[in-house]
């Protein structure tokens, strides 16, 4: 529910593909949307997957879909630091 957004702190990766036949591309961008409203929440940039369907993005865009997760790891791992007062991003 769309309530329990504002509970969530940690940071979120949203990806989408646009040809998706299961879930449509709009619910993605939707919840994308009300993730970013949300109080406080951060949100990593979505990865909406041109011409992938909904359970082939990871074969379609294996180079892109491996790069984009280890800059979400990333991110994450500097966001941990942050707020554990090291500043250097390194685990």
């Amino acid at each position: 529910p769309n309530c329990c957004l504002r509970m969530y702190r940690c940071p979120i990766y949203i990806i989408h593909a646009k040809e998706d036949e299961v879930i449509p591309l709009s619910h993605g961008k939707s919840l994308y949307e009300k993730i970013v409203l949300a109080n406080g929440v951060k949100v990593f940039p979505p990865f909406w997957a041109d011409d992938a369907a909904h359970s082939n993005i990871e074969q379609k865009y294996a180079t892109a879909y491996v790069k984009r997760l280890q800059q979400f790891v990333k991110h994450c791992d500097i966001k941990v630091a942050q707020e554990c007062g090291d500043n250097s991003g390194e685990r």
